[in-house]
């Protein structure tokens, strides 16, 4: 954001800090009421508007954590439909919202929505749930986890960031002290010692919370067949994601982008979009490439124009240093063992 612009926003970001803190005070002193499962919670969150690494970050729990049966609850964001729904696999993300229709097609997991997110930590509790995990709920404080997770990107950190309009921030950097940990994503391979502790201190201002430091692996690029992606493939991209920044850099160390679509996160694809793209990728002979989040998306619409053409995605995991690994899972392992 242009740096003269961000002066003139800040009292407008002022405003919006004077709620939220009113808000968070309410809670705080128990005018506003959460509620608390007896089932292990933990919250995956940030400060900011989006583009952290939330869902990739969530499917790592799912994956790390012993706990059995998990469950995960999410707002559902940009779906249609209204009020608490357990989420089909073989649903749409208009029913459901994109990154939970993912997760349940991903994994032998119980997923909900629910603009209430009690309701959805409720269901998960009937069903026998041993932990729940909720995604992108550190604002929402009518329920209570038993850990809060906060994500932060490594190249725009919270603790340089600002509230809305004036930068990106939900509330207030005040805001990290609910964090049990923040963790700082998208960082640089090979990050060296002085660059983590000075982000330790900064971070250190605002939250007692402990810091780990996590960075991207993308796996191998399959279509819906389960093909790989062969070598130096020309690719027509299309995502509709908060940040491709990490994305891009990756894929053109290993193959040309011939021509980058980017939409706004959560973006519903609509059939003339895809048959555009279509047409272009054929005309370059270029691999159709997309998120997993937004396969979900485009897949149901490919299939309906022309369900023998590939459409090739690129999964995305956190990956930590050993320690860094150790200390989480074990802290929250603690919880349910």
């Amino acid at each position: 954001m242009n740096p003269a612009l961000k002066i003139l926003l800040r009292p407008f970001g002022m405003l919006y800090d004077l709620v939220t803190t009113a808000r968070n005070r309410a809670f705080d002193e128990g005018r506003l009421e959460s509620y608390q499962s007896a089932v292990p919670t933990i919250a995956i969150g940030n400060l900011s508007m989006g583009g952290t690494g939330k869902t990739p970050f969530t499917e790592f729990l799912i994956q790390q954590l012993s706990a059995e049966p998990k469950a995960v609850v999410s707002r559902g964001y940009g779906r249609k439909s209204k009020g608490l729904l357990e989420v089909k696999p073989k649903g749409s993300a208009e029913d459901f919202g994109d990154e939970a229709l993912q997760i349940a097609q991903k994994f032998p997991v119980r997923v909900w929505v629910s603009e209430k997110r009690k309701f959805g930590v409720q269901a998960a509790e009937a069903a026998g749930s041993k932990l729940i995990l909720l995604d992108d709920a550190f604002q929402h404080r009518y329920v209570k986890a038993h850990r809060y997770l906060m994500l932060s990107r490594f190249d725009q950190p919270f603790f340089n960031d600002h509230v809305v309009p004036a930068g990106y921030l939900r509330e207030s950097r005040k805001g990290a002290e609910r964090a049990d940990f923040v963790i700082f994503t998208k960082c640089p391979a090979k990050l060296n010692e002085a660059l983590k502790q000075s982000y330790v201190q900064a971070t250190a201002r605002y939250t007692k919370a402990q810091v780990l430091f996590s960075e991207l692996k993308y796996g191998k690029i399959r279509d819906q067949f389960g093909k790989e992606l062969e070598a130096r493939k020309a690719l027509h991209l299309i995502t509709g994601i908060a940040d491709t920044k990490a994305m891009i850099e990756y894929l053109e160390k290993e193959y040309p982008i011939l021509k980058n679509n980017s939409y706004p996160d959560h973006h519903a694809f609509t059939e003339t979009e895809l048959k555009t793209h279509l047409a272009e990728a054929k005309k370059a002979q270029a691999a159709l490439l997309c998120t997993d989040k937004d396969r979900v998306k485009l897949g149901p619409l490919l299939a309906g124009i022309e369900a023998d053409y590939p459409l090739y995605s690129l999964p995305v995991e956190p990956i930590f240093s050993a320690a860094d690994q150790s200390l989480l899972l074990s802290d929250l392992e603690s919880l349910f063992s």
